[in-house]
């Protein structure tokens, strides 16, 4: 624009001067005083989220078994009467001696490494030891990873002896068998 076409204004008076100060000043007052309450209604609504936090983490050891087992339906009665088969199994089955090398001589010099086979009625079979089952009862907070590791597994293994088929949701007190390494 040129200065012709510029707008002329009267002087401002020392008045209107003051004036608008004035009204600068509460602008300025008005725009603290917002910012100071977004701070503090921020403030608010952290120490609630903090509160339910920490309630929910207090309160969920005592909610959650209780919850499980009101979403699973008798799922818990279920593990509890398969723990209790798996004990009993374990209870019933004899101890028997470990077989050794003992049971079997290595054949005799001179036979050319080819040996007879024994009459049918000495023949005897070493009955082998029936592994015993070993298990684990999910306590809270564990994970599949947690227990593979804690029994030396992957946690394949574990999902294939067990045929889970949500991994990532374990109830507690599930009764989880541990597979043995075949020997």
């Amino acid at each position: 624009m040129s200065e012709e076409n510029t707008p002329q204004y009267p002087e401002e008076t020392p008045v209107a001067a003051q004036v608008l100060d004035q009204i600068h000043e509460e602008e300025a007052a008005k725009s603290k005083a917002q910012a100071r309450r977004q701070y503090i209604n921020f403030g608010i609504l952290a120490v609630i989220l903090l509160g339910i936090v920490l309630v929910v983490a207090v309160a969920a050891p005592v909610i959650t078994p209780r919850l499980v087992s009101a979403i699973m339906g008798d799922n818990l009665v279920k593990t509890a009467v398969i723990r209790e088969a798996v004990n009993e199994i374990q209870e019933t089955q004899p101890e028997e001696a470990p077989v050794t090398e003992d049971a079997y001589p290595p054949p005799e010099a001179g036979s050319g490494g080819q040996e007879e086979a024994p009459a049918e009625e000495n023949v005897t079979q070493p009955e082998t030891a029936a592994p015993t089952a070993v298990t684990h009862q999910v306590q809270a907070g564990e994970t599949l990873y947690a227990i593979s590791r804690q029994y030396n597994l992957t946690i394949e293994d574990l999902i294939r002896a067990n045929n889970i088929t949500t991994p990532n949701s374990i109830p507690v007190g599930t009764v989880l068998v541990i597979p043995q390494p075949e020997q």
